[in-house]
């Protein structure tokens, strides 16, 4: 393989703290977007004394970054790759997660996406984030494209995508189901449809994250338990007795069960979806460093690599959770020996990663470690596989 390519960073974000609403965190979105009081927060997050310099320099570099405007979160970001770099920016719409309003407003922050996608063209590939409860969809001057209260759901959502791809450039889809929804929700029927017909990708959290919805516990039970026999039917199986003893987090973590998308890849069989992050870090220690009393297959890195091997639209990606180096041989095993090594994508979750690790250091130690030709295949080969449709693959080869 030539050692001439350009990367495709498949997984970053540049959102603002202003984009976070006030509560969330109990509060951390608004005493970062205020600046003050930083000591108090990195010391209550710095748990151990003898690494606590350590990590309050992370904190501290994460809390500064996030300060900064989305254009200075990607110009930060772009000075650790190579001249060329693409980027996908995933934007995040968390103003139906129950915690409050955003201080500013969505549209807004795609607003200043589209403005980057002006000015770096190629090299910024922005994602728009999609939540089903949303009750009204507006264009980047804040003109109403459809309000929900008037109007078929199903319709107003593929509308509100269609616009924004098709009139501003955005290039593919975002999901974040542990914001409180499920994938399958049939809300999204019209906007798979437009989907899969027009080969637009679509990213997916898919692991037990940190951002999760701050809706009633009770809320989010009774919204699972009325949706147990369809998670039964793709294999999730609950026991609504136990759902009370769950902390949130469990309880989210359902919304983006791998499983969830069986629905979607039965009925849209050709629409390209990325799980992102491979199932996370705790599910990839669950596989490799399992308990006598655990069962191997039982977590979702297995799960995501067994459909990865029955569904050649299906991808996922190695964000955040493999700058963890205990994971770098059996990243460097799947992509040498594995059917699905055309399936797996790099993306380093820039700027969420910084709390763990250098960016520098996620792209050369990985790139080191693998290699330039199985570097190539995540970073550009895959990448380019997922992002565009075959047709312009097609003409880009001739």
């Amino acid at each position: 393989m030539s050692n001439h390519y350009s990367i495709y960073n498949c997984h970053i974000h540049i959102f603002e703290t202003a984009c976070v609403p006030r509560k969330l965190f109990g509060g951390i979105a608004r005493i970062i977007y205020q600046n003050k009081r930083f000591d108090r927060l990195i010391n209550r997050w710095s748990q151990k004394k003898k690494s606590r310099l350590d990590q309050r320099e992370r904190i501290a570099r994460f809390i500064e970054i996030g300060g900064l405007s989305s254009r200075k979160i990607f110009e930060h970001a772009i000075k650790f790759y190579a001249p060329g770099t693409s980027f996908v920016v995933l934007s995040m719409d968390l103003a139906a997660m129950g915690a409050g309003k955003p201080i500013q407003k969505y549209h807004v922050q795609l607003k200043k996406l589209i403005n980057l996608k002006k000015d770096y063209k190629d090299l910024v590939l922005p994602f728009l984030c999609v939540d089903p409860r949303r009750r009204e969809f507006l264009k980047e001057n804040g003109e109403t494209i459809e309000n929900t209260s008037n109007v078929n759901i199903k319709l107003a959502l593929k509308n509100f995508v269609q616009y924004w791809i098709e009139k501003r450039n955005f290039h593919g889809i975002k999901l974040y189901p542990p914001l409180g929804y499920f994938p399958w929700d049939e809300r999204f029927d019209y906007l798979y449809d437009y989907a899969e017909k027009n080969e637009i990708p679509v990213i997916t959290h898919c692991s037990s994250g940190i951002i999760n919805s701050q809706e009633r516990k009770k809320v989010l039970i009774s919204r699972i338990e009325e949706n147990v026999e369809k998670l039964k039917a793709c294999g999730i199986r609950i026991n609504p007795k136990h759902l009370r003893k769950m902390t949130r987090k469990e309880i989210c973590s359902i919304f983006s069960h791998p499983y969830n998308y069986l629905h979607l890849l039965k009925r849209w069989p050709k629409l390209k979806i990325c799980l992102a992050h491979f199932g996370g870090a705790d599910e990839i220690d669950r596989y490799l460093f399992p308990f006598p009393q655990d069962d191997v297959i039982n977590n979702w890195f297995w799960y995501i690599r067994e459909m990865l091997t029955k569904h050649k639209s299906l991808y996922t990606d190695i964000s955040f959770q493999w700058g963890d180096r205990r994971f770098d041989s059996l990243l460097k095993v799947i992509l040498l020996k594995s059917r699905i090594s055309s399936q797996i994508l790099f993306g380093s979750d820039y700027y969420m990663n910084q709390i763990a690790f250098s960016e520098r250091n996620f792209g050369l130690d990985l790139r080191g470690y693998l290699g330039e030709n199985e570097f190539k295949k995540i970073a550009y080969s895959n990448a380019k596989s997922f992002l565009f449709p075959e047709s312009i693959l097609f003409s880009q080869n001739e």
